[in-house]
């Protein structure tokens, strides 16, 4: 079969599900997407024929527009706390302005994307955090209402039992528990991305 979903992902350190200590990214290239990319895509191809839009240029403009959760960009990579975190520290959205897939990335794009996680391991440093999970999702090739995301979520210990912050609430529930709200979260961590 025609391999039309990809996407680039990284576990980093055992607290994010990596087995070896070292980093590395895997990529996923396949015939159908996995369950979440497909809700993403469906859910894209509905908003569309629903309100005649992309929900991706629109949900950049609104988030942009607020300022609440909007960190910033670098070139046309652009940093955005989730409105509706899927971990318990919060969890960035990545989105490439009008990339349709990871082959249609720049280099130039690529610097954005590194300059932005710069800008997010500085701010996990400063606060003890050291592991997260990343990926970053292409959009099909044969349909325009995809664009080129990823979802940045910094995983934890919870101290002081050492234990997971997943639990039976995110794995058989699909509820999310997040300390912090997402404003709260852009309002620390925008200063990391004030600096040029």
């Amino acid at each position: 079969g025609n391999v039309h979903y990809s996407s680039i992902n990284w576990n980093y350190l055992p607290a994010a599900g990596g087995g070896i200590i070292h980093p590395h990214l895997q990529v996923v290239a396949e015939e159908f997407p996995t369950f979440f990319h497909r809700a993403v895509l469906e859910g894209l191809k509905r908003y569309g024929g629903e309100r005649g839009g992309c929900f991706w240029e629109d949900y950049l403009s609104e988030e942009m527009e607020r300022g609440e959760r909007y960190l910033g960009s670098f070139g046309e990579v652009h940093f955005i706390v989730a409105f509706s975190p899927r971990g318990v520290l919060g969890e960035i959205i990545i989105l490439f302005f009008q990339r349709k897939t990871i082959g249609d990335l720049s280099l130039e794009d690529w610097g954005g994307l590194a300059e932005g996680l710069l800008r997010i391991f500085s701010y996990m440093k400063d606060r003890g955090i050291e592991s997260f999970n990343l990926s970053i999702f292409s959009g099909n090739t044969g349909d325009t209402q995809s664009w080129v995301y990823g979802r940045f979520c910094p995983r934890l210990l919870l101290p002081p039992w050492g234990t997971s912050d997943i639990n039976y609430f995110e794995k058989l529930h699909g509820e999310v528990i997040c300390i912090a709200s997402p404003e709260e979260l852009c309002e620390e961590m925008r200063a990391y991305f004030s600096y040029k």
